[in-house]
């Protein structure tokens, strides 16, 4: 099966729908579960920056775009528990309507892995990547949340292990998709020519590994 490239309307989705069909080994459906790759705040250079954006638009306005440089793959404390993604149609109403769930990471345990089964060393088995973005400290702080303080940012912010530009297509397909009028309205006036733009939240994107299964 093909990964599809992330400049295409509807990539994940169509992954996604692929995966369901296939039912590879290395899914466990109805749960499939997505390791997470943490990526620091080391600026990407504009020498390293192959994409050409529209008038207006600003690099450094968006996560997935402006930092591209992740930790080691292998590194399982570093980046965290799991996500998944849930037909919730496969799932009994009995467990449905359990409440609370056993784990956001894991909400149902009969049919979604444990943080034990998850091979971090060996990535490429699982097909779906989250990508979580630190960002800068400002949009890292603005939480207000007791756990993150400066030397926690720190620690994981100079990462430099790998540098992933696989989903940098994904902006020149919207743009392609809707056209630059619209895509401005969308995503918002304070993406152009401003300066850095303080969220709320840790930013999340998933997106698939650059490789044919």
């Amino acid at each position: 099966m093909s990964i599809p490239s992330s400049r295409e309307p509807g990539s994940i989705v169509k992954l996604v729908q692929d995966l369901v069909k296939s039912h590879p080994s290395n899914v466990k459906y109805p749960c499939i579960t997505m390791i997470r790759l943490l990526f620091g705040s080391v600026e990407t250079k504009e020498a390293d920056w192959p994409l050409s954006l529209p008038s207006g638009f600003q690099r450094n306005q968006f996560e997935t775009l402006r930092w591209r440089h992740h930790g080691p793959f292998e590194d399982k404390k570093m980046h965290g528990y799991p996500k998944v993604l849930v037909d919730v149609s496969k799932i009994p109403r009995k467990l449905l309507s359990k409440d609370p769930v056993y784990s956001i990471h894991r909400p149902f345990q009969q049919y979604c892995r444990g943080m034990g089964d998850i091979e971090y060393q060996a990535y490429q088995k699982f097909p779906i990547t989250t990508n979580h973005y630190l960002g800068s400290w400002e949009r890292y702080n603005s939480r207000g949340d007791t756990r993150r303080s400066w030397d926690v940012y720190n620690q994981k912010a100079n990462l430099t292990s790998g540098q992933d530009t696989w989903v940098d297509g994904w902006f020149q397909g919207f743009i392609e998709s809707v056209g630059e009028e619209k895509a401005a309205r969308l995503l918002g006036q304070h993406y152009l020519n401003q300066t850095e733009t303080v969220t709320t939240g840790e930013g999340m994107l998933a997106t698939s590994q650059k490789k044919t299964m």
